[in-house]
Order: C-alpha cells, then structure tokens, then sequence
C-alpha cells in the first residue's frame, strides 16, 4: 500500500511538473504577444516594406507589399536585374532574369500551397494556437549577457524551432530552425513600435544574410493590380 501511494504522489508530481511547464510557455507566448501588439495586428489591411540585404557578400534590395486575403508581391533588385516573386489564394508567379528566365512563370500548386503562410501581415506567433503551432518550455538563460526564455515551437506540420525570448521585453530575440538540411541561428534586433500599436524587429542577421527593414507603411492603400504577372 505504501509503494502504491509513492507511485501515485510520483505520478500527481510529473503530471503538476508537466501542468507548470504547460502554463509557462503559454505564459510567455502570451505576454509575447501583448508585446508585439496583440489585436492590433489584427487591424492591419496592408504591409508594404523595403528590406536591403546583404546575402554571401552579394548586396539586394526587396520590396514586399502585401493586401490582406488578396496577395503579396515581393520586388527583388539584385545584380542589375528586377525580379518578382506574386502570390495569391488561388496562384502564384515568378518572374526571374537574374535565372536567366525572359517571362513570369506560374508556379506549381505545391510551391503555391507552401506560399500562402507568407501572405500573412501578422506576426507569426499572433494567434499561435489556432495556426497550430504548439509552444513547450524549455528553460531560462542568459542570452548576450541578458536573460531569455527558451521555448521549443512546433508547428502543425512538425517542423520544430528553438525560440528565445527576452525575460523583460518579451520579444522574440534569436530563433533556430532547420533550413534545408542546415541549423540556422537567427538574431532579432532593433524593435520599432509602430503607430498602428505593433512592435517589428527592423534589423535580423544569421551566418547567410543580414537583413535591414529601410522603410515600413501599414494600411495604406494597395493597388491590386501588382498582383498580375506583367511580363
């Protein structure tokens, strides 16, 4: 009867451990998300920004314009040539002379399928839950002399990443993923709180590229017509 007890105290504690475990990483999501703006991402109709980025000593300018549930279109300048990549609910195109193609080219639906997320304008831990991902706590540590919490975001495909937040801003400071078969370490930095209420990080930087967020509009208008292949 004693070891039946033992047993069961031993089982009412992992199962009280797992409980606290849970409830700290959603705990932290939560308090990420307020962070970052919370409902106020919910509010945006439209993102358009220029990113200038710097990928193996190979220097390119992006300019991503999204319109909520319409498309995105991501404008790239590299090597004296211009590029787009449209994608929208129902197709994609790719236009790339930088790859020596002379016309835009639709993609195929699985690269489609694989797009969508992108035409998101919210942050991506924004409603976590309902995209699927789900968040388990790691632990505690100290991150460039700061401390962060560690927590592992899996998503719905089972795609699994290592994220760290700041223990005092709460804002998604460095993440791991795998990337075609590579671990990549990637750092967030240089928040800006936005008018519209929400928080981006303008700088980011991993072994590959370096990414510097030059200009930013939020709900501006949107011709829908860049979301047509003109070539």
């Amino acid at each position: 009867m004693k070891a039946l007890k033992l047993s069961l105290f031993a089982s009412a504690m992992m199962l009280g451990s797992f409980t606290m475990t849970a409830q700290t990483a959603d705990e932290v999501m939560t308090k990420h998300v307020a962070a970052v703006g919370g409902d106020s991402w919910g509010k945006l109709t439209s993102m358009k920004k220029v990113v200038t980025m710097s990928y193996q000593g190979m220097e390119m300018k992006m300019t991503e314009t999204k319109l909520k549930g319409k498309g995105m279109r991501t404008d790239i300048s590299v090597m004296g040539t211009e590029n787009y990549v449209i994608v929208t609910p129902t197709g994609a195109w790719a236009y790339m002379p930088m790859q020596g193609a002379t016309k835009a080219e639709a993609l195929p639906d699985d690269q489609l399928k694989a797009s969508l997320p992108q035409m998101d304008i919210t942050d991506d831990l924004v409603g976590y839950k309902e995209k699927g991902i789900k968040a388990e706590f790691v632990g505690k540590e100290d991150l460039n002399g700061k401390p962060a919490f560690k927590l592992t975001l899996t998503d719905k495909e089972g795609n699994s990443s290592t994220a760290y937040f700041d223990a005092s801003t709460y804002y998604k400071v460095r993440e791991t993923a795998t990337q075609q078969g590579q671990e990549v370490t990637t750092d967030y930095s240089d928040f800006k709180k936005f008018p519209e209420g929400v928080v981006i990080a303008m700088k980011s930087s991993n072994a590959f590229a370096e990414q510097t967020i030059s200009s930013l509009e939020l709900n501006k208008p949107v011709d829908e017509a860049i979301f047509k292949p003109s070539n």
